[in-house]
């Protein structure tokens, strides 16, 4: 049963980050909820992998990994992305979540 409600609410996180527009966010949360699954260790995730857990284009997908690799939040080896500083990464995700509610907030009036 436990499990059944793990699943669901994963479901319903994974549907709430297909309606965000930023794909950075989408790409972060999903590296976030994965990592928080697997406790440490790498992400055992393909590009291909996370292209469809975040349903966006393979392109975009490795656009955002490259730039969160060359700032220093991640490295990728072959078939899995390794973490670097999980805060450093969640601060990131705050902040850009934080802009998008602002940008919104303030375009909705």
């Amino acid at each position: 049963m436990e499990q059944l409600a793990r699943r669901l609410q994963r479901a319903g996180e994974q549907i709430e980050n297909f309606l965000l527009p930023d794909p950075t966010i989408r790409v972060l949360n999903t590296l976030i909820h994965t990592m928080d699954d697997l406790n440490e260790g790498p992400l055992e995730l393909s590009p291909l992998e996370l292209s469809t857990r975040t349903a966006l284009d393979l392109d975009q997908v490795k656009a955002v990994v490259g730039q969160l690799r060359e700032r220093g939040y991640l490295s990728v080896g072959d078939q899995t992305i390794t973490i670097s500083d999980a805060s450093a990464l969640r601060q990131l995700h705050d902040l850009l979540a934080l802009k998008e509610e602002v940008r919104h907030g303030l375009s909705c009036r």
